[in-house]
């Protein structure tokens, strides 16, 4: 007779929880193939109906099907690809399959605990010293390992309803969320979700009096709702704050208090329909609560059994639709929710007994329908099979007892050796789990797919197992995933970006019309399907093979980029000759030139040491301060109110990331793509990040210090945040500690205007702007990337305006220093050495080595081609539907002296429209792109698109129109993108780069002008004034100054004739209380100083309205034009024209004026 002891059993182990997103296949394709009648298999089965998502162990992930395995690879075929690929399981992390219609609870009786943490489903038929044996539904009739079995749990049993979760099966929600906000099953059966305020419903019919056990487990702090319902009536427990209470309306009861490290709860919930009243115990049965509904007593609490008990208003729920599914749901309220065990069963309406089963003792047991546990005290098992157990109790010894499986709740092995699988290092010879949706979950090691099974071996039978693939939800390779961001680091493979789906891996050159792509572990490359868009990306080659930097580069209006050395530019820059290797075109006429570029270092995309990097606002040492880690002495960024830390052009690339430091609370600004650092707040994306206490708030600005678009995330005080932001044509999204928070969409409120990027403290919500710090900084940056030099934008503005004495001989050409100089002029002549460069009646020999780039001047509009242009856009203007009132009364078209309305075609397209009341834009037609092409982008700063006819091995071969036939080295690619709309010279640095004729003032008669008061201008504020001076530095008035403004030009007669009147006049005033300020009218300095040169004038200040700014602000149509500001800041006189008396007439006004602030009128 064989004689097993009890103390070979062990007790059921804690579930843990293992996140695992659950995709699975359609159940009904399978009974509908197993319907079937024979038939002829055919010659090429077709792919098994295994699709999903194949997870690798990086990150991305890729769809497709399953299409077999082997011990060490699996078979993969993705549409994205025309053959399937062989993958090694060390490269992946999981597979998650399409999710079915339906879920169905496995049919068996009994569920399996094993001892690394894996769940089998069976109805027992016996077990004997070595072995368990079951028959299964997934299994067929299966040995397990005696000493690999931990539990066996009746899934009902007597008044037993319900054993689980059991994984997704049996639970439904009352609306469906999106995939990835869904609960999940998990190993060991369990239902978990990591999506805030989602819930899901056990659905069943519960019974008159019932008792619902259940185990819950978070990460933080657990907060939840359990929820059971019945037709109109419910019962409720849920988490408020620290505090588990019941509730009902305006009433609760607490139970109990969670601490601040408590991560479990484990309750027993009993209610009473027919009497509406329940109570609630601890898991060893310790009343914690009782509920009576008694309307006249709602809200009485009095003690009874030991424990509080709460009156409740009586009710019934009005609107069920509005309600969860009759059963038992749960909702989670905080980060994540874990539901580990779950019990539902009758409840005889009695006090619940407290509980001897030993749960963390290790004891081996039986736990039978009755409550009673048998097996505390040592005891024998004489024989099993499959009916029950025939037992020796230890206190009774030489007597037996049969106990039928059928009064058996569970029977409890040992658990002492029991390892929980996801907390140790997965086991080399068994390293794939397999989750199914009934919450079966397996470990092992796949043999083969095929027909439908998997065939795999297991620590916990002899022999493989051969499980059906029906509704296979997982499998887990062992590998997890490390997304790019974990580290501070981006990932620095390849990738390829397909229909926006990113897949890493790497590019193989080879012959053929489309991409070899490599996938992360596979043995062998797989071509790209044909007709999808594409954007490859590679990574840059190591220090260790460097790319040789291009001599120059030129920039093609149509958006190419062709390296080369300069073998010759013709006069006037009519043509440009180079030597190139890459396309057959050698010479490019100058009207379709933008530029010549001369690369100098590459951009440093980490941290704050490339040269572009400059402070906009504040001083070194005070504002802005560094924090030096290592031998990086400028680590850690540190602003304080008052300053600004720029880059001109560092957001060529794709995404930032950072760490963000704040002192207990405090705001940074970004303001993002903007043409330069000096860009408005209209013309920049500006974010803001607040640290304050422990909650980041991150979002969207649109009015000064607060969101438009806004999300709270939970956040440590005074700890750093780890920050990225990642962007496309369409949107930025912002991730925080690895989480997307916000995205934002490219708009007019968030435009792309340029590549700049400035760090700012900013206020938020009216509190003082507080010391914020930026550190590790890093840029994603796009192939090629090239330091470019900053060009302020009054600057740019300046070299494009043709004064009235060099309309005859305009610039063709402008030379461009590193240090952002411009020089404009004519190229006469130029080699790969030296330029020949004539600016005036002077020539300059000037080497390449001083310059950044030599860049081609558009002509002005012509008269005639103005007017088209005005047309187009009127008509534009009048078809088109603003967003709102305010924009339709902004586009106005307004007609300028002479005619000529356009005044230049900007970089992005728009069309500019000068009048004498202002200047208004207007978005005309996007330039065309070269459709239909492959666009690639060269590690040397080159970009070229054209038809390519072969991707490798060693040349990418192809042609286009305006290069000929191209032949570039694979080596030397950094990007490939197919598709429309790759290429274009818009947001190039030198594109839109046309020149304009400086408007006019009509000088007036000798003897006209009016007597200073009628203009509408008196009287009210007058408009800000901040120019620039002749000499240096810029001009704005003090508070309480009297200020003259005295607009001329030098070939204006009756200027030249009023001046030197108006000069004499206010030296007789004290300049601290009167400052006279004579404002040129769009000259050039250079005019300006031999002017006064010649003329011989006293000293005087002279400002510079190089684009008439600030004449049109005070309404100059004719000049001489004089305005009086009085020390209220509002126009106290105007006067327009020369009279003999003009200097007297301004001089008295000025004198009332002093004298009126001195009484203190």
């Amino acid at each position: 007779m064989h004689r097993h002891r009890l103390s070979h059993l062990i007790p059921t182990p804690l579930l843990r929880s293992v996140w695992v997103a659950i995709v699975l296949l359609p159940v009904m394709m399978v009974f509908a193939q197993q319907d079937k009648p024979e038939e002829k298999k055919p010659e090429s089965p077709p792919p098994l109906p295994l699709a999903g998502r194949l997870i690798f162990a990086h990150g991305p992930s890729l769809v497709g099907n399953l299409n077999g395995a082997t011990d060490k690879t699996i078979s993969w075929k993705s549409p994205l690809f025309t053959q399937p690929a062989s993958l090694r399981y060390g490269a992946l992390n999981s597979i998650d399959f399409n999710r079915p219609k339906e879920m169905k609870l496995s049919p068996d009786s009994v569920a399996v605990t094993l001892h690394d943490g894996g769940r089998l489903y069976g109805n027992l038929l016996g077990f004997d010293d070595e072995t368990v044996t079951l028959k299964s539904d997934r299994f067929g009739e299966i040995k397990l390992m005696r000493n690999q079995v931990v539990s066996l749990r009746w899934l009902q049993q007597g008044d037993l309803l319900w054993s689980g979760p059991s994984g997704e099966a049996g639970w439904v929600y009352t609306t469906v969320p999106g995939e990835g906000r869904r609960w999940h099953g998990g190993s060991h059966g369990v239902l978990e979700t990591v999506a805030w305020k989602q819930r899901s419903t056990l659905g069943m019919e519960l019974p008159e009096k019932v008792e619902v056990e259940f185990r819950i487990r978070s990460s933080e702090l657990p907060e939840f709702e359990c929820q059971l319902l019945c037709k109109n009536q419910n019962a409720i427990i849920r988490t408020w704050d620290d505090e588990i209470v019941t509730r009902r309306g305006s009433e609760h009861l607490k139970l109990m208090s969670l601490g601040k490290n408590d991560r479990v709860v484990a309750l027993r919930f009993f209610w009473d329909q027919a009497n509406d009243s329940g109570m609630i115990a601890s898991a060893d049965g310790t009343i914690l609560g009782q509920w009576r509904s008694d309307s006249e007593k709602s809200g009485q609490r009095i003690e009874e059994n030991g424990a509080p008990l709460v009156y409740f208003h009586k009710r019934t729920l009005d609107d069920p639709k509005k309600l969860a599914p009759p059963g038992v749901t749960f909702n989670n309220h905080g980060r994540d929710l874990t539901i580990e065990f779950l019990q539902v069963r009758k409840w005889d309406g009695k006090i619940p007994k407290p509980r001897q089963r030993p749960d963390s003792s290790g004891s081996p047991r039986l736990e039978l329908t009755s409550g009673e546990v048998f097996g505390v005290f040592s005891g024998s098992v004489i024989r099993a099979d499959s009916k029950g157990v025939e037992v020796e109790p230890s206190d009774s010894p030489g007597t037996t007892r049969r106990i039928p499986f059928t009064e058996i709740e569970s029977m409890v092995f040992d658990q002492t050796a029991q390892s929980k699988r996801g907390k140790s290092k997965p086991d080399a010879d068994f390293p794939i789990d397999l989750t199914f949706a009934d919450g079966s979950d397996l470990r092992g090691n796949l043999v083969k797919i095929e027909e439908e099974k998997l065939h795999l071996t297991t620590p916990y039978s002899s022999v493989p197992l051969v499980a059906s693939t029906t509704n296979l939800t997982r499998l887990k390779f062992g590998q997890e995933t490390e997304p790019e961001f974990l580290n501070g680091t981006f990932f620095k493979g390849d990738r390829i970006t397909i229909d926006k789906i990113v897949v890493q891996g790497s590019w193989v050159p080879d012959e053929g019309n489309a991409p070899n792509w490599l996938l992360p572990g596979a043995l062998g490359g797989v071509p790209l399907a044909e007709n999808e868009p594409f954007l490859l990306e590679r990574a840059k080659p190591s220090a260790e093979t460097p790319i040789p930097k291009a001599d120059s580069l030129v920039h093609l209006a149509s958006g190419h980029l062709i390296p080369g050395k300069i073998t010759g530019i013709g006069p006037k820059g009519s043509w440009v000759e180079i030597q190139s290797d890459i396309c057959a075109t050698t010479r490019f006429e100058g009207k379709n030139i933008l530029a010549v570029q001369y690369p100098g270092a590459d951009l440093n995309p980490n941290g704050f040491h490339d040269a572009g990097w400059r402070i906009s606002k504040g001083k070194e040492g005070s504002q802005i301060t560094f924090t030096a880690a290592g031998e990086d002495n400028r680590s850690r960024l540190n602003i304080e109110p008052g300053g600004a830390f720029a880059h001109d052009s560092i957001l060529q690339g794709s995404e930032i990331q950072f760490v963000l430091h704040s002192n207990s609370y405090g705001a940074l600004r970004l303001r993002m793509f903007g043409a330069s650092a000096q860009s408005s707040d209209s013309e920049t994306t500006r974010l803001l990040l607040a640290h304050f206490g422990d909650e980041l708030y991150c979002g969207a600005e649109r009015e000064p210090g607060d969101f438009a678009i806004r999300q709270d995330i939970a956040a440590t005080p005074n700890q750093p945040v780890h920050i990225r932001i990642a962007w496309d044509d369409q949107k930025l999204t912002v991730f925080v500690k690895g989480v997307p928070a916000i995205t934002v969409p490219v708009s007019d409120d968030y435009p792309r205007n340029g590549y700049s990027l400035v760090f700012e403290p900013a206020s938020l919500w009216g509190n003082d702007e507080r010391g914020m710090s930026v550190a590790n900084f890093a840029l994603k940056a796009a192939p090629g990337l090239l330091a470019s030099p900053s060009i302020l934008p009054e600057v740019k503005e300046r070299a494009l305006v043709i004064p009235r004495f060099r309309r005859d001989d305009a610039p063709h050409q402008a030379l461009l220093a590193w240090n952002g100089d411009l020089l404009r002029g004519t190229i006469d002549a130029a080699t790969d050495q030296l330029y020949s460069f004539r600016t005036g009646l002077e020539t300059h020999h000037i080497a390449t080595e001083h310059l950044a780039a030599a860049i081609w001047l558009r002509p002005p509009l012509s008269e005639e081609e103005a007017e088209k242009a005005a047309k187009e856009v009127a008509a534009q203007i009048e078809a088109q539907k603003k967003k709102t009132e305010e924009d339709v009364k902004n586009r106005q078209v307004i007609v300028g002296r002479g005619g000529q309305i356009v005044r230049r075609i900007d970089q992005n397209g728009a069309i500019v429209i000068a009048g004498m009341a202002g200047t208004v834009q207007q978005t005309a037609k996007a330039p065309p792109t070269i459709d239909g092409f492959h666009t690639l982008r060269l590690f040397n700063g080159a970009a070229l698109a054209m038809k390519i006819s072969s991707f490798g091995p060693e040349f990418v071969t192809g042609h286009a129109d305006e290069l000929g036939d191209c032949r570039i080295p694979a080596a030397l690619i950094g990007s490939i993108q197919s598709g429309k709309g790759g290429i274009s010279a818009d947001a190039s640095l030198f594109a839109g780069w046309q020149l304009e004729h400086a408007p006019e003032p009509a000088p007036t008669d000798g003897d006209g002008g009016n007597g200073g008061i009628d203009s509408p201008l008196v009287g009210k504020p007058a408009p800000p004034v901040d120019l620039p001076l002749l000499t240096h530095g810029n001009f704005q008035p003090r508070e309480g100054q009297i200020v003259v403004l005295d607009f001329w030009a030098t070939w204006c007669g009756p200027c030249v004739q009023s001046l030197p009147g108006m000069i004499q006049t206010f030296a007789q005033f004290n300049p601290a209380d009167v400052a006279f300020i004579a404002v040129n009218q769009a000259e050039a300095p250079d005019v300006i100083r031999k002017f006064l040169k010649q003329r011989g004038w006293p000293p005087l200040t002279i400002a510079l309205d190089a684009k008439q700014d600030a004449g049109r602000a005070y309404g100059v149509e004719g000049i001489p034009h004089t305005v009086i500001i009085g020390p209220d800041g509002n126009v106290a006189w105007v006067s327009t024209g020369f009279r003999p008396t003009g200097a007297q007439d301004a001089a008295s006004v000025v004198s009332e004026l002093l004298t009126k602030a001195a009484q203190g009128q």
